[in-house]
């Protein structure tokens, strides 16, 4: 028998108990997995800042001579990539918003049970949230440089495009306190 995630959050709930003080034969398959990663904050962008960035990154790219772009293809060029990175936005704030659906159709508190919750649902949808969010990001960008019409060539590889993209990406995180 398969037992999904959200039944073995609702045995624990039904128990009385906590699913991470359960016996190891019952505990919740995440916790492993949930306290090893290297970054436990999940990863918010602001929108406001996607602009100013992705035209810092194109900068970057070109000065670097990690890519080539003509003049006047750099807006365009932008505006795509802005749309990759307001498409994550996007993905994101619905994704937050069945993490809080979810939460309370099954009555689950925020503190106790939102982490699992958040993790197992951003699996489903295929959306990194925590810190593998950039190599995400970054992995989508650079997939769309090699395609990208706007670009007459890249000279980079994917290190150096990495090293270029992510501190713009970081830039426009949302820090939590």
């Amino acid at each position: 028998m398969v037992v999904s995630w959200v039944q073995r959050i609702d045995v624990g709930m039904a128990n009385g108990r906590n699913c991470c003080m359960m016996e190891p034969s019952l505990r919740c398959a995440f916790w492993s997995r949930t306290h090893q990663t290297k970054d436990h904050k999940h990863m918010r962008f602001d929108r406001s800042r996607v602009s100013t960035q992705v035209q810092l990154i194109v900068d970057d790219l070109v000065k670097q001579n990690l890519v080539e772009v003509l003049a006047a293809q750099r807006p365009d060029l932008c505006k795509r990539i802005e749309r990759i990175i307001n498409n994550y936005i996007t993905r994101y704030d619905e994704l937050e918003d069945k993490i809080r659906e979810f939460l309370i159709a099954h009555n689950l508190d925020e503190e106790e049970y939102g982490r699992r919750v958040r993790r197992n649902l951003s699996k489903d949808e295929e959306l990194p949230i925590f810190g593998d969010a950039y190599d995400y990001l970054n992995e989508q960008i650079e997939s769309f440089l090699w395609d990208a019409d706007e670009v007459e060539e890249i000279f980079a590889n994917k290190q150096e495009l990495v090293a270029a993209i992510t501190p713009h990406l970081k830039a426009m995180a949302i820090k939590k306190h």
